[in-house]
């Protein structure tokens, strides 16, 4: 029965780890629990947000329903319900996402972002947030044929139980706009926030330098690159911006004919008519070419305009700039050491985790700092002592259990030991004084921003701080810089319009400009002793170094003159080196100018950025400027009970061991995600025993707490013996109901849970399982049924990681602790105590890309009343519906059935290496669903025993060991999916006479198997 035989293992995919069935140890709520939350509705939306924003509100429900007045005409579509918008101030970098599932949703946060990032423009950033976010509600939650239809009938659904019925289900189902490549839905988000707020990504002068350097370097992206998971800069972002081009032809090439219209809104009801991925062709309606045609040609248009700003800046010699560092290695905010021979700075590395690196100029070197670990460098900010002995940084971390916030470390260089200065602060851009004594930071919280100083050792103690000045509203504030004498704080504060650099006198409190341009001012930095203050413009369209003398307010003049960009200046310790931040195609990179060689330049060549608005959008935008904020309307506390749901229900069909399972499943959930209900409930072919599961957790505070409840199958092969030494296998029906309550720990770069429950069980022999056997005699004894009452605790870690390169895990470790105690005062039919841990570790070869080494260990004891079963099972591969709660009694080992061997203590070891067979990182064009990335071989070994209990005598260490070939991809344009093969030779598998089989197949030790995984995680 097991052998000769294609086992198909269906593994849940990653955004079902999260969900109902398995492993659902963490919240999956979008709001913070911390903070008490309001709920308001205007015509289009309902707003759910921190009771600290209410002031905000007024501001955002006019950018939402300016959205919905201005944009819903433009894609010919009006949601069927009111699309709800969350606000919060849980993270302490802006961003903003939006989903159709279960219902159209947006999440915007407070905080801005950082100069570096591609969506950093002073502002008012909140309102392009809104229109990017919802011209995808627009875009994907239209529907008009069969897809609409299913969609009324079963909601939006999701594969929750893991099944290959309800994910064809949810494709059948699913909006048009939704399963549209990413590359179209960033670009024609991207358009919108460029043309109807603006600035926008299109006017960026970030965005076209990026683009002029792929130009420039012939390393311009073409259309089977431009996906989230790009192994090579600009990496995600290679979607958004090369979307955005596209979009921008089809804009200007075909808005700007007889009478102007908004060809993208056309080309998206195009699509929201199509079905499944009939994407190709939809734009020919509206513009007489494919996407594919539309994509080449817009690369084309792209090259000639980028290539004609180059011949521009080469009219002038560019500075001489020299890479210090890997192409593959992002870097930002380099600080030169105390003695001016050493430079440190955030470095990025594509399949490694964020650190601090080292550059000695002397030998050349470059040293990664593994323990400094570091937000996305991006996100991260260095400033240095006086001495420079110490660099301090910023990092983004997890606070609790859902608050990312700033926290600022402190490097000491001789030792390269950091130590944390404050969690509370949330610092942005710190600046130490000349007397080491004190720190200038930005602050924001609830989206207004201020200059602060405090003194370090008070910092993160709100009562110590002192409020420089605070930014007016669409306001930002960034960079602060002491003065070589400590008297003075130079910082910029820009809008929309422009940048002005200010000071602000200690002594007095005087703030006054110091310069005011229509561009962008980034990164003063003063020079030790000449007086010289240096910073970052883009006057010109480009990125440079500009000079000016400090309190005598001249016109500053350029000092470098590049093609790509110079950022984040520091002089070096006598003044002589200037370290920088340079650009090319490769990304940001480290680069060291001699500062007596720069010399003032004059006027440089200047490129602008085009982007051709028509003038009926500008009119409508004038005409909204006008309108006021509308009347804050009468609030409420939200209540997630009030707001609960039904998000779908959907057939379900997935394997069990010997045919199939199958029924109907429902979810509900209210928006926040505080609240989630899963049932699922049906039958499996064999005996036709009932099958379900019912899961609710409520994870609006903090612990986390699960109630849940199952009906599922359980196996034992090979359980029962006859007098004639004939094997039988025992399945039983077991039904399940407990509860959870969960303490996670989470941290950016590790989570850990603590959880107890409680857990009560009935367990009964499936009547129809015993005809094989009800009439012989029988030789095994003590095979229970009845009830369990057990308590339960259970401790977990993770910190590896699984790159984008790979989507594998390649480095650090997974451990599972479990201690239950069943006993009769628990409601139980038997006492005992069960303990078992578990403990993989990834360790990455250092000869080749990708290639990994698993250990596995698990050890699992028991003791009390004896039962056939046993305490534990060792045997099977992955189970295709599960109920994670509680201690696993069953211990997989490819090569056996499940619980094959059953006994009170259980050991298992197992090896394992992953290695890449091929590399593409391609889709096979711009439009097809598919990406490919890796081809992975395994090689495995697997090994274990269980011994003791009613059948100790045959439980020997049994081995298996055999190959696994996985495709890691990215199916149906949005799903990770690794689809592998594998063949494991089970070398103990027993030559037995088992009931309904013959002799031939009982020899037969070699078991195929097709698995499914999210990641290529063995």
């Amino acid at each position: 029965m097991y052998t000769k035989r294609l086992i198909l293992g269906l593994i849940f995919f990653s955004f079902l780890q999260g969900a109902f069935i398995r492993g659902y140890a963490q919240a999956s709520n979008v709001m913070p629990v911390h903070v008490p939350l309001r709920q308001t509705e205007s015509a289009h939306f309902i707003y759910i947000y921190e009771t600290s924003l209410e002031d905000q509100i007024p501001s955002i429900m006019r950018s939402c329903e300016d959205a919905h007045s201005i944009l819903s005409p433009v894609f010919n579509w009006v949601p069927k319900e009111k699309t709800v918008i969350m606000y919060s101030d849980v993270q302490d970098i802006h961003n903003g996402w939006a989903t159709v599932y279960p219902r159209p949703m947006i999440m915007l946060y407070a905080s801005d972002a950082p100069p570096e990032s591609t969506i950093y423009e002073p502002g008012d950033y909140m309102r392009r947030t809104i229109f990017h976010e919802y011209t995808h509600i627009l875009s994907m939650d239209a529907q008009y044929g069969t897809d609409a239809t299913l969609t009324d009938i079963f909601g939006r659904v999701f594969p929750v139980s893991g099944d290959p019925l309800s994910l064809v289900l949810m494709l059948l189902s699913a909006p048009p706009g939704l399963l549209a490549p990413p590359w179209y839905k960033e670009g024609l988000s991207t358009w919108a926030e460029t043309e109807f707020v603006g600035p926008g990504r299109g006017r960026s002068t970030r965005v076209d330098m990026i683009l002029r350097m792929a130009v420039s370097d012939n390393r311009l992206l073409r259309g089977n690159d431009w996906f989230f998971e790009l192994p090579e800069w600009p990496y995600e972002n290679a979607a958004y911006l090369y979307g955005l081009k596209v979009m921008q032809y089809i804009h200007d090439q075909y808005g700007f004919q007889e009478y102007e219209k908004n060809v993208p809104g056309d080309v998206s009801n195009s699509v929201a008519h199509s079905f499944m991925f009939a994407f190709n062709k939809r734009s020919v309606a509206a513009t007489g070419k494919t996407f594919q045609t539309l994509a080449r040609e817009a690369m084309d248009a792209e090259t000639s305009r980028q290539n004609r700003r180059v011949e521009t800046l080469l009219t002038r010699t560019p500075t001489n700039l020299e890479r210090f560092t890997p192409k593959r290695l992002i870097v930002t905010e380099p600080k030169f050491g105390f003695d001016g021979k050493a430079i440190y700075f955030s470095g990025w590395e594509e399949a490694d985790r964020n650190t601090l690196f080292r550059y000695d100029m002397e030998s050349r070197g470059l040293s990664k700092l593994s323990s400094i670990r570091t937000s996305i460098p991006l996100f991260t900010d260095l400033a240095s002592s006086p001495d420079r002995r110490d660099i301090y940084y910023t990092r983004l971390d997890i606070q609790g259990r859902d608050q990312l916030r700033n926290e600022l470390y402190c490097l000491d260089t001789h030792k390269d030991q950091a130590r944390l200065i404050s969690k509370k602060g949330r610092y942005r851009y710190p600046a130490i004084s000349p007397d080491g004594r004190n720190l200038a930071a930005v602050q924001n919280i609830g989206g207004s921003q201020s200059l602060l100083e405090v003194a370090i050792e008070n910092a993160g103690k709100k009562q110590f701080e002192d409020t420089l000045v605070g930014a007016p509203r669409y306001h930002t504030i960034v960079d602060p810089a002491y003065s070589p004498d400590g008297e003075y704080i130079v910082y910029v504060m820009a809008d929309e319009k422009g940048s002005q650099l200010r000071k602000i006198c200690k002594k007095s409190g005087n703030d006054e400009i110091l310069l005011q341009w229509p561009c962008m001012i980034l990164s003063p930095v003063f020079h030790p002793s000449d007086g010289n203050l240096i910073f970052v413009s883009d006057k010109n369209g480009v990125y440079n170094l500009y000079q000016m003398a400090f309190g005598l307010n001249p016109e500053p003049m350029a000092i470098t003159h590049t093609l790509g960009g110079l950022f984040s200046p520091d002089f070096s310790p006598d003044g002589k080196l200037i370290t920088a931040v340079a650009y090319d195609s490769h990304g940001y990179y480290l680069t060291i100018l001699d500062y007596g060689r720069l010399q003032p330049m004059g006027p440089l060549p200047v490129v602008e950025t085009a982007w051709k608005s028509l003038e009926a959008n500008q009119a409508v935008i004038e005409r909204f400027k006008s309108k006021s904020d509308p009347e804050k309307t009468p609030s409420k506390p939200y209540h997630s009970f009030r707001n609960i749901g039904m998000d779908f229900w959907s057939p379900w069909m997935t394997t069990s061991r010997d045919g199939v399972m199958g029924g109907l499943s429902a979810a509900f959930s209210d928006p926040t995600q505080f609240q989630n209900l899963y049932v699922l409930g049906g039958a499996e072919s064999h005996y036709g025993s009932p099958v379900g599961t019912l899961v609710y957790q409520y994870s609006g505070f903090y612990p986390i707490l699960t109630l849940y409840g199952a009906t599922l199958p359980e196996y034992y092969t090979d359980l029962i013996q006859d007098s004639d030494h004939i094997y039988y296998h025992y399945d039983e029906e077991v039904d399940t109901a407990g509860m959870a309550v969960s303490l996670p720990w989470l941290r950016v770069d590790r989570q850990s849970t603590l959880t107890f429950g409680y857990q009560a069980s009935d367990r009964a022999v499936i009547k129809k399982s015993q005809e094989e056997y009800e009439t012989k005699t029988i030789r095994t004894r003590n095979l229970f049924e009845g009830q369990e009452g057990s308590l339960w605790a259970q401790f977990d870690f993770f910190n590896a990681t699984a790159f984008g390169r790979s989507h594998s895990y390649e480095d650090g470790r997974y451990i599972k602790a479990t201690f239950e105690w069943t006993d009769e005062s628990l409601g139980s039919d038997i006492n005992r105590r069960r303990t078992r841990g578990d403990w993989h570790e990834y360790i990455r070869m250092p000869w080749f890309e990708n290639h990994t080494l698993k250990l596995e260990g698990v050890y699992g004891k028991g003791s009390g009343d004896e039962t056939a079963q046993g305490l534990f099972g060792l045997g099977g591969y992955f189970p295709t519906l599960s109920l994670d709660q509680g201690l696993n009694r069953n211990v997989g080992l490819r090569g056996y059935p499940s619980n094959y061997q059953v006994g009170d203590e259980v050991e298992k070891g197992g090896v394992a290496y992953r290695f890449t067979i091929f590399q593409r990182y391609k889709n096979i064009n711009a439009t097809s669903p598919f990406y490919l990335h890796q081809i992975f071989g395994e090689v495995f070994y697997e090994g274990g025993k269980a011994k003791g209990g009613m059948a100790s005598a045959k439980n020997e260490w049994i081995d298996a060991a055999g190959v696994e070939v996985n495709l890691s991809t990215t199916l149906f344009r949005f799903l990770p999916v690794a689809p592998g093969i594998g063949m494991a030779y089970a070398f103990d598998y027993e030559d037995r006479t088992r009931a309904g089989q013959d002799d031939e197949e009982d020899t037969s030790k070699l078991q195929i198997y097709i698995s499914l995984k999210t990641t290529v995680n063995f």
